[in-house]
């Protein structure tokens, strides 16, 4: 395709999604449209295509390292960084597209509202979740980060930012990148030891929230909190 031809396609492509959005483009299209913001004079189709190929979707593409998209594409470092950017960008969408306060009692706006946090995290993260008396949020901090298969816990760090930001009612949550939703014994253990260190300060556990894939598991839907507390 010359560059005149490849003109006239951008700019349909543009038309197309100015019309209609991202509902009618394929895969391949969705990045061959990002990339030509990247890459502003260069047929972007056939990198789109073998990007999507090598990574076998779109999602696991925008979730990788720039580093790793360097590597396996051979795009520059800046395209690399304003791909893995996206998954960033919205997750920050969605969590400040609501500036009004944002109340969390109903169990399934929690869920949504933590796999929201765990967009574009490729290793495991460590969440609290900080409401007050009425289930308010405070705050949504990361108070850990580690390797693909385990974080470290401080207790002391997590007192320490739990009480920083006034929390009554406080969710746990992490992350499996693997998608594996299954509880592990330690999930349990690091639950029932922060529930008694909280405790002298009125702090109430009410959840612990794991990420896996698209969906998350709920120790308080499967009844483990109440036994935490028993």
């Amino acid at each position: 395709m010359d560059s005149k031809d490849y003109a006239g396609h951008r700019m349909r492509l543009r038309e197309r999604f100015i019309k209609a959005g991202l509902e009618a483009f394929s895969t391949h299209e969705v990045l061959e449209f990002l990339l030509f913001y990247a890459i502003p004079r260069r047929d972007t189709k056939g990198i789109a295509r073998k990007a999507i190929k090598e990574y076998g979707g779109l999602a696991e593409l925008l979730e990788a390292s720039p580093e790793d998209i360097m590597r396996r594409t051979g795009l520059t470092e800046n395209t690399a960084v304003f791909l893995s950017l996206m998954p960033q960008l919205a997750k920050r969408y969605q969590l400040e597209k609501n500036t009004e306060t944002i109340k969390l009692e109903d169990s399934h706006r929690l869920r949504e509202y933590t796999k929201v946090l765990f967009i574009g995290a490729i290793v495991e993260c460590f969440y609290i979740i900080c409401m007050d008396a009425n289930y308010n949020l405070r705050a949504a901090e990361m108070v850990f980060e580690g390797d693909i298969h385990e974080i470290p816990m401080y207790p002391r760090k997590i007192l320490e930012r739990v009480l920083a930001h006034r929390t009554v009612n406080l969710v746990l949550a992490h992350n499996h990148p693997s998608g594996n939703k299954t509880i592990p014994t330690v999930d349990f253990e690091t639950t029932k030891t922060l529930a008694k260190i909280l405790e002298p300060f009125n702090v109430t556990i009410v959840d612990h929230i794991i990420v896996a894939g698209d969906d998350a598991v709920s120790f308080a839907e499967k009844g483990y909190i109440k036994k935490i507390y028993k």
